[in-house]
């Protein structure tokens, strides 16, 4: 069997790694890299650690919003607090706010893409830090331009069109925490491939579109690992036997079949 042949990245995070999601196939091939708590927070990664439940770390995974049917058979391990950021789970989150339970973080809870509407039902529960990073929070921040933190919103893929309006914004930012946060914007990848040697590489290892980058494939060996195969199927077509079947079957003769094909 064929498989991708890749190069690793000298300067992959693999913590980080463990977390992208389009980086599955990659551990699934070297799973000496997989770091199971990271691994937890991943939500294309939920068959792998159906198989591995006993390596399930459940803080972890309390964040996984793919992971809601192992989490809601196991409640008592949830962490409150790390659920506050699931996707899955905002009527559990609701509930808990309506209980004033102290452990729901406004912080986490402004970066979960799907609580936005609980967030304009509760504003002061909004930390717009975190929401400045939130793809799902474009309205709101549009709203609030002067409560958008512009380090933050550098990370937001759905932002593009305010970090280019209010460049003066983005000017004023230090160049190290620049290329930290746009090295995690997966709408950046254009200008992340022009500016390599900017980038920095933890943050992009957290970028679903940047696996290109951090595990090239190698081209050359899979190349020889196709050789066999195209020697095997260079004899088969070109066996004499077979040459004129074929010619005869199209009615041809061989200089003609030869010629054509």
């Amino acid at each position: 069997m064929f498989q991708p042949i890749y190069n690793l990245n000298e300067n992959i995070l693999w913590s980080h790694f463990n977390s992208n999601e389009n980086a599955i196939p990659i551990l699934e091939k070297y799973p000496e890299k997989i770091e199971w708590n990271y691994l937890c927070l991943n939500e294309n990664a939920v068959p792998l650690l159906e198989k591995n439940i006993d390596k399930i770390e459940w803080n972890y995974l309390s964040k996984n919003s793919r992971a809601m049917h192992l989490l809601e058979k196991n409640k008592k391990r949830i962490s409150t607090t790390i659920i506050s950021l699931n996707c899955g789970a905002i009527p559990l989150i609701e509930k808990e706010i309506k209980a004033n339970n102290p452990k729901i973080s406004n912080k986490l809870l402004s970066s979960n893409t799907a609580a936005i509407p609980l967030l304009e039902k509760y504003p002061e529960r909004i930390y717009w830090i975190n929401l400045s990073a939130n793809p799902s929070a474009i309205p709101l921040l549009e709203k609030h331009i002067d409560l958008i933190d512009w380090r933050s919103i550098l990370a937001n893929k759905n932002a593009m069109h305010l970090i280019k309006k209010y460049d003066e914004k983005i000017k004023e930012i230090p160049e190290k925490i620049f290329w930290k946060m746009i090295s995690r914007n997966e709408s950046a990848i254009d200008f992340i491939e022009k500016n390599l040697d900017k980038v920095n590489w933890d943050f992009l290892t957290l970028n679903k579109n940047a696996i290109h980058l951090l595990c090239p494939l190698n081209h050359q060996k899979m190349k020889e690992q196709c050789k066999p195969f195209c020697e095997e199927l260079v004899v088969y077509v070109f066996n004499p036997s077979r040459v004129i079947k074929m010619a005869n079957a199209f009615d041809l003769d061989l200089d003609e079949y030869l010629d054509i094909f």
